[in-house]
């Protein structure tokens, strides 16, 4: 049995938690910067965030700001194989945009 490591309450609260933890900075949004940074990080055997980097960037602002949301994320529910538990890597995408 496999069992992927999870964000407490699943993808649609980790959604939430990145909205309400980026701070998207009035001075960057007036400049029109927008779009998508991709952060790649492992979740440890014991659910933490580890080796969080930026494999797309957009702004070196908005780079920073993500890095920050995703390495402050609280810890997650491990990834298991056979109830043995994993490291696992995760990609998500952090929109940044222009309003």
């Amino acid at each position: 049995d496999q069992i992927r490591a999870e964000f407490p309450g699943g993808e649609l609260a980790m959604l939430a938690y990145l909205k309400n933890s980026i701070n998207y900075a009035n001075a960057i949004s007036r400049a029109g910067v927008a779009g998508l940074v991709q952060v790649e990080f492992s979740i440890d055997t014991e659910g933490r965030i580890a080796e969080a980097k930026v494999v797309k960037s957009v702004h070196p602002e908005l780079d920073t700001e993500a890095l920050k949301a995703i390495n402050l994320m609280p810890k997650w529910s491990p990834a298991k194989l056979h109830n043995v538990r994993m490291k696992m890597y995760f990609t998500v995408p952090v929109s940044f945009e222009n309003y």
